[in-house]
């Protein structure tokens, strides 16, 4: 049996599958919240996936850490990510950087360089949502974005500044790969190709992109360099998205340790149904191979569960309290930039100010 393990809303991943695509796998897999699991007194035998890490709170990380430890080396079982070994959204671009695996820097809003290279954009730290801005290309236009966000009672702590790599090759067109790492197996999610550069969806499709596409999730030509970001930032399941710069070298945009899972055929175009359903039979095959027998009595938990609101265990996007109550008093467009610029100078001096010391 295969124990999915995600916050509450997160299981929509797995279940969304489960009710298309993979109705299959219905016996041997199942999402678990974290939350019901830290309520538990025992485990069952089988395989446990820790994903949806990155909404996990300091304390949630910590109580499913000290479990999988529990659980690691047990008869019947098998686990991947643990959580205290897994370079999460605000540790793994920094990490990515230290490698040598990527070219751009990640620093967080409070506390960035002045040295920054522009164009630079914000986005939040501990989601999946992309870019929170568009392009920033000087200090003026980062500082307004910060000032922005302030005003917006937006937690600056839980948002990055990350600098931007053109990935234009010489057909004027930029690249997106995607690949899951599932049971040690490398999965090519797709190749997205667009003129512009947040790429969330098919922009153009032609014959050669569909065949290109095809030849690529056969032959992984960069799974070796995907293996070695998957190590580098100890996560043994989840989807690495990166590109390749105009240089030619790869950037290791993000790990997503609870992405979707491969949809129901009707959701891709036509033109791709073919590699869709490679792709998705890879998938399938990738996550059967987690499946482990689990006979043998359950394994006690030698500790009371901790006592804490559901809740509290999830990371949510902080709103400062008592901002909301400028409001009112900004509403007029003059004072709102004049505010934004004011505060968001402040701001940026005060987090290259910090990074300085």
């Amino acid at each position: 049996m295969i124990h999915y393990l995600t916050t509450t809303g997160g299981e929509s991943t797995v279940r969304g599958y489960l009710k298309s695509r993979g109705q299959a796998l219905a016996p041997i897999l199942e999402a678990v919240r974290y939350e019901d699991l830290f309520t538990r007194t025992s485990l069952p035998r089988g395989c446990y996936v820790f994903a949806d890490l990155e909404r996990l709170s300091e304390p949630a990380l910590a109580y499913a850490d000290k479990l999988f430890g529990l659980l690691e080396g047990r008869e019947g079982v098998t686990l991947y990510n643990r959580p205290s070994r897994c370079a999460l959204k605000d540790r793994f671009q920094p990490l990515m950087q230290e490698a040598g695996i990527n070219e751009f820097t990640c620093h967080p809003a409070t506390r960035f360089p002045a040295t920054i290279r522009y164009p630079v954009f914000l986005r939040q730290q501990k989601r999946h949502d992309g870019p929170a801005t568009p392009l920033l290309h000087d200090a003026r236009e980062l500082s307004n974005a910060l000032g922005d966000m302030w005003l917006r009672s937006v937690d600056l702590a839980q948002i990055a500044v990350v600098e931007f790599v053109e990935t234009r090759q010489a057909d004027g067109f930029r690249r997106f790969f995607s690949g899951f790492l599932v049971g040690g197996r490398i999965v090519i999610r797709y190749t997205l190709t667009s003129r512009e550069w947040v790429q969330k969806k098919w922009e153009t499709i032609t014959p050669q992109m569909v065949s290109d596409e095809a030849d690529y999730i056969r032959r992984k030509p960069h799974e070796a360099w995907m293996r070695r970001v998957f190590a580098q930032a100890g996560i043994d399941y989840g989807r690495l998205d990166f590109g390749m710069s105009a240089d030619g070298r790869l950037q290791a945009w993000e790990i997503n340790t609870n992405p979707g899972f491969i949809r129901s055929a009707d959701s891709y175009p036509k033109e791709l149904l073919s590699n869709s359903q490679y792709v998705g039979d890879e998938f399938e095959t990738a996550l059967r191979s987690l499946d482990v027998s689990s006979s043998g009595p359950p394994i006690g938990i030698p500790w009371t569960p901790p006592a804490h609101s559901g809740g509290g265990w999830v990371t949510t996007r902080r709103r400062i309290p008592g901002r909301h109550r400028l409001r009112g008093l900004l509403r007029m467009p003059g004072l709102r930039a004049w505010s934004r610029a004011v505060v968001g100078q402040r701001l940026y001096e005060r987090a290259s100010e910090t990074q300085s010391r």
